[in-house]
């Protein structure tokens, strides 16, 4: 019997750091995702780097919750990366880290032409 994951909703866990990165590494292959709510989990920039990489590989995700995690513009230009050319992305929600003026330069560029986002 086959499990099909399509919505994962792990806010305010606090699993850190460690816990994305497993999160990342299982999530890697699946290619039905289409929610990842993970806000307010203490994620970090090399949190949000394992989920730039996650990005860039799922094609399905539509709704991405990255709220409330400690992100920096320290990593602004990896996330950008990873939101280029994606064509399924419809809401981002970075809100409540402290990515400053160069920092959501940096993340609009990745989002120019992306046109199924509705909602950053």
């Amino acid at each position: 019997q086959t499990c099909i994951l399509c919505r994962l909703e792990m806010n305010n866990c606090w699993i850190g750091f460690q816990g994305v990165a497993a999160l990342a590494h299982v999530l890697k292959n699946n290619v039905t995702l289409q929610v990842l709510q993970i806000a307010k989990n203490d994620l970090g920039d090399k949190g949000a780097v394992c989920i730039a990489a996650l990005v860039r590989a799922n094609k399905q995700l539509v709704d991405l919750d990255l709220s409330m995690n400690g992100i920096t513009s320290a990593v602004a230009e990896q996330l950008s990366d990873a939101f280029k050319g994606n064509q399924t992305l419809q809401c981002v929600d970075l809100s409540d880290n402290a990515i400053d003026d160069q920092g959501a330069e940096l993340l609009a560029k990745g989002i120019d032409g992306m046109k199924s986002l509705a909602e950053f």
